[in-house]
């Protein structure tokens, strides 16, 4: 059993799952912080916790590094990242995009040529 009164960070808080996970560490006599930006997540998932005093939200993307930055302040002993399957959407988007780049560069340089 872990510590009571750690400081929890959770992306992906207002999904199914990570809604069920914060009120477990809330329960459980944590400090609770969760990042969610909403692109899957529901805030119906949070209606339940809103008002719980160990509990803060925050509407944000974790990509945008700078308003997730102060959550980190004082650094929590626990992460959980819920928000994966998003993450790895973006990276295999992001590989998509780098592929057509290089596609485009060579058909230009095969113009040229």
């Amino acid at each position: 059993m872990s510590p009571v009164n750690e400081r929890v960070l959770v992306t992906g808080g207002a999904g199914f799952i990570g809604s069920h996970l914060v009120e477990r560490q809330l329960d459980d006599g944590h400090q609770v912080v969760v990042l969610d930006n909403f692109s899957t997540g529901r805030p119906q998932n949070m209606a339940r916790l809103r008002h719980h005093p160990a509990l803060e939200f925050c509407q944000v993307d974790i990509i945008d590094s700078e308003e997730c930055e102060e959550m980190f302040v004082p650094e929590p002993e626990r992460r959980v990242w819920i928000s994966l399957p998003r993450c790895i959407e973006m990276v295999f988007e992001q590989q998509i995009a780098d592929s057509l780049s290089i596609i485009a560069l060579l058909a230009y340089v095969h113009h040229k040529s």
